[in-house]
């Protein structure tokens, strides 16, 4: 109700049930005042104001049921112009029905009388809303009608859904998801970068691909999984066809190593993974369009040292089940979770030390210019994504003067086989 609408019977019963005990207490000056604002207020006369007030507010009943007030043929006609327009509310069916009406007639599907067009005339919203009927209920609405679900490849229907708790403290589980940049472009393959994410460290990995077909990222799965330092256990990915595919599920179970997906339309069970898609890669590369093999090159010349410095000098918060929040960089929860053998944590600690930050950050700047001046595929022209496969075993993670970090070393905990 607007304030501009008047109280309906309800509504000023409501009122005058509120406002008789003032009256009967009142003086008669004050009386006089009262039914004035009455009168002001509900829009009834002060006689009738009186009768109502000295008498019972109560609403009798109907002693006598009123006749329809139109006719069958024009239900009949307001229904079927519902059904042309697929059932839209009665708000928005009411201006346009006799314009409908006459329309229908003229195509045979009705026939038109001047009663029929007088009532359609001044028909009522409330009046077309009873006639018509609940909108969402109308079996034969487009709008409404039930879709074929889509059915699940035999990889997805044989890869668990679970969420991996955020209190995981064992390394080795990580969420994966991949990052597009089409530049708002469908056209083409363009390139796509890999997003690897510890669950217990906040590790975090990347590598960037042409297209996402399953040959190439079988090829990134591979170049991410030997740059751990740590033994990979469980891929957890959402349910996008890049990672349900058979190359995927038989790279990881030629290692014994699990995949799990995401529920659909779940996106918080891969939620660290979608944080670093926005702070890790958008912030840095943008939303841009890249489209060649040069690019990729470059791009993974910089993921190689944007990894570097997320994870050996940038700290990250984490909650812990107390509420309580704990700050650390995702090598030292490493070195906290005793994962690797005495050497091991000494030459990560060495190296970490050798670095120097400021410089580490100086030459992400340098290799984001490097990505712009990098040039993109000629219009037209798709390049061969055959040849960016590889390009982790010929191609240093991190370039000069930065040399690459040390090896996962010897686990001090034997990596537990998948159930």
């Amino acid at each position: 109700m607007t304030p501009e609408e008047p109280m309906n019977i309800n509504e000023r019963r409501k009122y005058l049930h509120k406002m008789r005990p003032l009256y009967a207490r009142a003086s008669r000056k004050q009386k006089s005042a009262l039914l004035a604002e009455m009168e002001a207020v509900t829009g009834l006369h002060r006689k009738s104001l009186l009768r109502l007030l000295h008498g019972d507010l109560r609403r009798k009943p109907r002693r006598r049921q009123r006749g329809p007030t139109y006719t069958a043929a024009t239900r009949q006609v307001v229904r079927l112009c519902a059904e042309a327009l697929d059932y839209p509310c009665a708000e928005r069916l009411q201006p346009v029905l006799l314009s409908t009406a006459r329309t229908l007639a003229r195509h045979g599907h009705l026939h038109l009388t001047p009663e029929v067009e007088a009532q359609l005339a001044r028909i009522s919203v409330s009046t077309v809303r009873r006639m018509v009927g609940p909108v969402g209920q109308q079996p034969t609405r487009l709008a409404a009608s039930p879709r074929p679900k889509r059915r699940r490849s035999a990889v997805a229907r044989r890869v668990p859904q679970r969420v991996i708790p955020a209190s995981e403290s064992t390394p080795g589980y990580v969420e994966s998801d991949t990052v597009f940049h089409n530049g708002g472009q469908q056209g083409g393959p363009f390139v796509y970068s890999l997003c690897w994410t510890d669950i217990a460290s906040g590790w975090v990995g990347t590598y960037a691909t042409l297209g996402n077909s399953g040959l190439v990222m079988r090829d990134a799965f591979a170049a991410l999984e030997a740059r751990l330092p740590f033994p990979l256990r469980e891929v957890h990915t959402d349910n996008g066809p890049e990672f349900l595919n058979g190359l995927i599920q038989g790279f990881l179970q030629e290692r014994g190593i699990a995949m799990s997906r995401s529920r659909p339309y779940h996106k918080n069970d891969n939620r660290f993974v979608e944080e670093n898609n926005g702070s890790h890669i958008r912030a840095y590369v943008g939303y841009g369009r890249l489209d060649s093999i040069a690019q990729v090159r470059a791009l993974n010349a910089l993921y190689g040292l944007l990894d570097l410095y997320h994870n050996l000098f940038r700290p990250l918060m984490r909650r812990q089940t107390d509420g309580k929040y704990t700050v650390a960089t995702p090598l030292e929860r490493l070195l906290q979770a005793d994962l690797w053998d005495a050497d091991t944590a000494q030459a990560w600690r060495a190296y970490r030390d050798a670095l120097d930050p400021l410089a580490l950050r100086l030459a992400i700047a340098d290799a984001r210019n490097a990505l712009e001046r990098a040039p993109g595929a000629l219009p037209g022209h798709a390049e061969d994504v055959r040849q960016t496969l590889g390009l982790w075993q010929t191609e240093p993670m991190v370039g000069e003067p930065f040399p690459p970090p040390p090896t996962r070393g010897k686990a001090l905990h034997a990596v537990e086989e998948p159930s």
